[in-house]
């Protein structure tokens, strides 16, 4: 009874909200009047395409993103690791020296930091950070 009535007055609601009611709604058996004002309830409470899409997760980030939001945020010794798998591969990721060299560096590691800001330069020589930290 309870779950009648709140339909019943969402439906209500609706119909009074309703901007277009036109002649042809009103000339709907009420059943089907009925089912016309639930279905627009509903497509105004659920979500829409464009925000689902909005709020859908994104992709997995990349291991190298991922180290990058835990350095961002102060987890330098959990984003290592990571970056010490990255140089390990054989093309090595762009900038996982630079952000090696950046942990390292907060870390008053200053011999590795500057091996690593020299091996950020030889990758992509205008990359004027790494360029700059070396000295």
């Amino acid at each position: 009874m309870v779950l009648r009535r709140f339909l019943c007055e969402g439906i209500f609601r609706a119909a009074l909200n309703y901007d277009r009611f036109t002649a042809c709604i009103a000339q709907l058996s009420p059943q089907s009047f009925l089912a016309f004002f639930a279905f627009r309830l509903y497509a105004q409470t659920a979500p829409s395409a464009d925000q689902s899409a909005a709020e859908a997760p994104q992709a997995t980030p990349t291991p190298f993103e991922n180290a990058e939001s835990l350095a961002a945020r102060g987890r330098l010794d959990k984003a290592m690791p990571i970056l010490d798998g990255l140089a390990a591969q054989s093309p090595e990721p762009a900038g996982v020296e630079r952000l090696r060299g950046m942990i390292l560096y907060q870390k008053d590691q200053f011999p590795e930091a500057f091996k690593a800001f020299s091996k950020a330069a030889d990758q992509d020589p205008q990359d004027r950070e790494s360029i700059e930290m070396q000295g």
